[in-house]
């Protein structure tokens, strides 16, 4: 097939990979979105084998979004859609369906909030974009409707991993390059980033923690920075990204303040006693919500706004999902581990501060299955103890791990040693200060109404300790049914 076989203009266009395809053997194409999709490769039944058997890439630009910027822009996405859209977090997706007037449904796209008034409709085959900006003529709303330049490319199949390794020892060989960064969505995907670690590609492995857009604001800063004011680069061998710590911050005055208008019972210690009460919590199996410090910059909790538990218990993932995330009872939960000790209990011995790389568990601490619970299926093998720490072990024996070091977060390192000291464990579970569809927490009353909307025993914020038990049964929340399936 040859290009001249198709027209382009103002009505369809052509992907960024549409050469490609066609030089890769496309012998049929489709119109969606205004743009051509490639649907036939030759044999339909060989690519089917291809997918299932090995891996295939598609080009899959034709799936366009449509952003919706500007001081109404909620009001105005309120406006396209009947779905209550008041508790969309900023991060999160959901279905809409977008209506006419007559509550016709023109189209049934995802939405994704970006910002507090920044959103994406990912659309299906239509001119949603061309209606909205109709629409948008007469709402009276200040708002600003574009396409955004963004073409995606889908890799799939049991074999997409050696792919991903092949490109990798290309880019190092071609480009000579010791040291890879990643950054961008796909480098939240943590198992890929284990195996390119795992390969020993390269040297050095650095991942950006706010590896989705949200890091687009660090790059714009330092590009202004070194390329148009000048400014000489320095290369810190530490971490000037100061372990992601980069958020908003209470002094201990601001947080008593703060539990003092809501009513909260709270007993104020000193540091020491603080982190020793609190291990006592974490090494009796309580959940504790702990928020200390400078919030994290990116998705991950890391410490600082986290709900922390014992990942020596057999009942610690399925209580921390059921009671206090009000989720699936098996959705995995991530070990924070000293550095120091990571190689004793994971087969990895490299910086892993922004739980981004996944590694297994040592075999030495792992506890083999049984031929007959080998043939267990689903939540059943789950919940078979198969470590030492089964509330992060995954069922493959992996874990996302994060390790912790004292010159980038003194209070959580102390926290894990003194656990480590009192139970010969140097790991503790972590996961994210919310429920499941809630942002995560940012200040002190934010984090008193998800500890009484929750059933976490222990709130540790400075060093203020708040006690379930003692609290005023009247300030319980309803965080249950509260926020939306995620």
């Amino acid at each position: 097939m040859s290009i001249k076989n198709f027209g382009f203009g103002t009505q369809i266009r052509k992907s960024p990979y549409f050469d490609s395809t066609v030089k890769w053997g496309a012998t049929g194409f489709s119109v969606y979105n205004h743009m051509y999709i490639p649907r036939d490769f030759g044999d339909p039944e060989q690519n089917f084998w291809n997918l299932i058997q090995t891996a295939i890439l598609c080009d899959v630009a034709v799936e366009r979004q449509v952003e919706i910027t500007g001081p109404d822009a909620f009001k105005f996405i309120q406006l396209l859609t009947p779905r209550d859209l008041s508790n969309l977090s900023i991060g999160q997706c959901k279905y809409v369906l977008i209506t006419n007037a007559e509550g016709g449904i023109l189209n049934d796209p995802v939405l994704l909030r970006l910002g507090e008034n920044h959103f994406w409709l990912s659309i299906g085959d239509s001119d949603i974009l061309l209606w909205a900006q109709g629409v948008a003529v007469n709402s009276g709303l200040d708002v600003k409707i574009t396409e955004p330049d963004v073409s995606p490319l889908q890799l799939q199949g049991p074999k997409s991993a050696e792919i991903m390794i092949k490109l990798s020892k290309a880019l190092r060989k071609e480009y000579n390059i010791k040291n890879l960064c990643l950054a961008g969505g796909v480098a939240l995907n943590c198992v890929a980033n284990g195996k390119i670690l795992e390969e020993k590609i390269f040297d050095n492995i650095w991942i950006q923690p706010a590896a989705g857009d949200a890091g687009g604001s660090l790059g714009a800063a330092l590009a202004l920075w070194h390329i148009e004011h000048g400014n000489m680069r320095k290369i810190n061998p530490l971490d000037n990204m100061k372990g992601s710590y980069l958020g908003t911050e209470f002094s201990q005055l601001q947080i008593e303040e703060e539990l003092k208008s809501v009513g909260a019972h709270f007993e104020t210690f000193d540091y020491e006693n603080m982190i020793n009460k609190t291990s006592d919590y974490l090494s009796n199996e309580k959940a504790v919500g702990w928020f200390q410090g400078r919030m994290e910059f990116g998705p991950r909790a890391l410490g600082s706004r986290s709900i922390l538990g014992d990942p020596r218990s057999d009942k610690m993932q399925r209580n921390l999902n059921l009671k206090v995330k009000y989720r699936e009872s098996f959705r995995p939960f991530a070990p924070s581990v000293l550095r120091e000790d990571l190689s004793n209990w994971f087969d990895i011995n490299v910086d892993s501060p922004y739980m981004l790389l996944v590694a297994n568990i040592n075999p030495e601490k792992k506890i083999e299955m049984s031929d007959e619970q080998k043939k267990l299926f689903g939540i059943e093998k789950l919940n078979i103890k198969r470590s030492e720490i089964p509330a992060v072990t995954h069922v493959d024996y992996s874990a996302r791990v994060q390790t912790v070091s004292k010159n980038t977060n003194n209070r959580y390192y102390d926290l894990i040693l003194k656990f480590k000291e009192k139970t010969g464990c140097p790991v503790i579970v972590n996961t994210s200060f919310n429920v499941r569809g809630e942002p995560i927490v940012n200040t002190p009353i934010d984090a008193f109404n998800c500890f009484m909307g929750t059933e976490l025993d222990y709130l540790v914020i400075g060093n203020c300790i708040l006690d379930k038990k003692k609290q005023n049964p009247m300030q319980k929340k309803d965080y249950k049914s509260k926020f939306e399936l995620d």
